[in-house]
């Protein structure tokens, strides 16, 4: 199943309402290490479900979120709990670190 898609329809119910920690991935298809990532996030969704939902958002498609998360450099993740921001990271990262995380 991998990482679900986040799209401003879903993004809401997705990252704000969960009950879970959510990860979200912002990315662009032109950046080469969101794309080297993207099957380490995907692994990891499958991995631990029960912990954590994980969801990758374009920002190509959709800067709004871009901008009000104040993305400034690809791969950019932000951890949720209860629908506020409480942990960021720039950059591609190594599954076990991603899992610490």
């Amino acid at each position: 199943m991998g990482a679900i898609a986040l799209t401003a329809e879903n993004f809401d119910n997705t990252v704000l309402q969960s009950k879970k920690l959510v990860l979200v991935d912002f990315w662009a298809e032109w950046c080469a290490p969101c794309k080297a990532m993207g099957p380490t996030l995907d692994q990891l969704a499958d991995e631990m479900t029960d912990e954590v939902v994980i969801g990758k958002l374009n920002v190509e498609e959709h800067t709004a979120f871009a901008e009000k998360y104040q993305i400034r450099a690809l791969p950019s993740l932000l951890l949720f709990r209860d629908g506020n921001v409480i942990a960021a990271q720039s950059g591609s990262q190594p599954k076990a670190q991603l899992r610490q995380w």
